[in-house]
């Protein structure tokens, strides 16, 4: 093979700053060390040395629904109801890469496209969110659009995917009240099967309604049916439930902080069959809350970056009308994808998207998805657009 079949073009300057980034956050990004850290990547990718000194590698550290007791997220999965008849990159530079992946040491390769753009939305998180002002709540809507399969009389498959809308009103000190509120809006498409085959059928999707709003301080919404008082002994925080004090614990070291992550993972003990996808749904689950402080965010985004089953799967994603770059990983017939806006480093939200066919599902299908949005109203209950 030609030696000059190997090549590849090459990154922009700020795209392979970004990606070098990716492999140690703790290496200084001076101009010099930035110049020599490029220097080092292009040797390994066969270019000229021009006298430069030798690369040298370094080898990093080792790195739901669900009810909770402030707040209830959720994690975007496929509902199967059966109703019974006889009685629910490349967003980067396009086409810039020096290589298709960068490994480490001995490890799976790391994927460059995906690492340039989780250090890149990385760096552009400001160091320290705005602070909301004595008065102020910060708002957090979730859309959600999940899948319902159906069977009719004749035994022919339905499913339709339709939006709930999770609303929470966090205040500026976390002991005073919150609000949270879900609403079935109404909304829905059909994704096997027809309006006509449903009606037919006497299937009806669900009605818009606006569920009761919950009031209650430190956000603890389930203390009266767990038979407590309101903030007093309060189960730990997690990844699905971030309290204060436990997203002050976690490292901000990436490769720390993916350990962490692994291991609060379910592992394959746990019948966990997914391998990598469940750090990523993991982070997905934090991310949505909108509770994660800038530095956190930062941090789980750079940890992210050293996963290397995490790839670019489209770079101009449109999730509820927002343009965000779709990162995500395969499992099982289904990839699991997170959105990120590349102009801000926004977390846009997540998507489940089948791979393959499956009860009726045509291939290539988003059967789930969660767009997520946060600002600052001045009082409980009201909403930007209000």
């Amino acid at each position: 093979m030609p030696e000059h079949d190997n090549l590849y073009r090459m990154w922009p300057e700020q795209d392979l700053d970004a990606a070098l980034a990716a492999f140690r956050s703790d290496v200084p990004t001076d101009e010099r060390a930035l110049a020599a850290a490029r220097a080092d990547l292009m040797a390994a990718a066969g270019a000229p040395n021009n006298g430069r000194r030798p690369m040298t590698v370094i080898e990093p550290s080792t790195p739901t629904i669900t009810d909770s007791p402030r707040m209830q997220t959720h994690r975007p999965r496929r509902t199967r109801r059966w109703v019974m008849w006889t009685a629910a990159a490349a967003a980067v530079a396009a086409g810039a890469l020096v290589a298709p992946s960068l490994p480490l040491g001995g490890r799976a390769p790391i994927d460059s496209a995906a690492a340039a753009v989780l250090t890149t939305a990385a760096a552009k998180i400001d160091t320290s969110d705005r602070p909301i002002q004595p008065g102020q709540y910060r708002y957090l809507a979730s859309h959600r659009w999940n899948t319902t399969f159906l069977t009719s009389p004749n035994g022919k498959n339905l499913a339709y995917i339709s939006e709930k809308l999770d609303e929470v009103w966090v205040p500026s000190v976390w002991s005073q009240q919150w609000m949270t509120r879900s609403t079935t809006t109404g909304k829905y498409k059909w994704i096997v099967g027809t309006e006509q085959e449903a009606k037919a059928a006497g299937v009806q999707p669900e009605r818009a309604e606006q569920g009761p709003a919950q009031v209650a301080p430190c956000g603890d919404f389930n203390a009266k049916d767990d038979g407590r008082r309101p903030c007093v002994g309060l189960p730990a925080g997690g990844w699905q439930t971030p309290t204060e004090e436990w997203m002050a614990a976690l490292p901000r070291d990436p490769h720390k902080l993916l350990e962490r992550l692994r291991a609060d993972a379910p592992g394959a003990e746990e019948g966990n069959d997914r391998g990598d996808v469940e750090l990523l749904v993991y982070a997905a689950d934090a991310l949505r809350t909108g509770l994660l402080p800038a530095d956190l965010r930062a941090a789980l985004y750079r940890a992210l970056a050293l996963v290397p089953a995490l790839k670019v799967v489209e770079s101009s994603a449109n999730l509820d009308g927002r343009i965000g770059t779709a990162l995500g990983m395969d499992t099982d017939g289904e990839r699991h994808d997170i959105l990120i806006d590349p102009a801000t480093g926004e977390f846009i939200g997540e998507r489940q998207t089948n791979t393959r066919a499956a009860d009726g599902v045509k291939a290539d299908t988003t059967t789930s998805y969660t767009a997520v949005s946060t600002s600052t109203v001045h009082k409980i209950g009201a909403t930007p657009r209000a």
